[in-house]
């Protein structure tokens, strides 16, 4: 059986939510680095609005920017 949108649309604010409330960017930022990122209007950024398709992006993306947040740390020696 194929997963819902809604499936997708809740893995992709698991995903992106650990960037925000994990304090590696404002809830702010952290929307305007997604609409970056998309390509689209901060207005229309937000994952209610958006298909399956555009939720795996979220989902790849936002696991993407943490290994890349825990890469410099490791660089740094910052211990998470």
């Amino acid at each position: 059986m194929a997963k819902s949108t809604n499936y997708f649309r809740n893995k992709a604010h698991e995903s992106f939510d650990k960037i925000w409330k994990g304090g590696e960017l404002t809830r702010e930022d952290a929307y305007k680095w997604l609409s970056g990122i998309l390509k689209i209007n901060k207005k229309r950024c937000h994952i209610r609005f958006f298909n399956t398709e555009t939720c795996k992006e979220v989902i790849y993306y936002s696991k993407q920017f943490m290994a890349d947040m825990r890469d410099l740390d490791r660089s740094f020696g910052i211990s998470a």
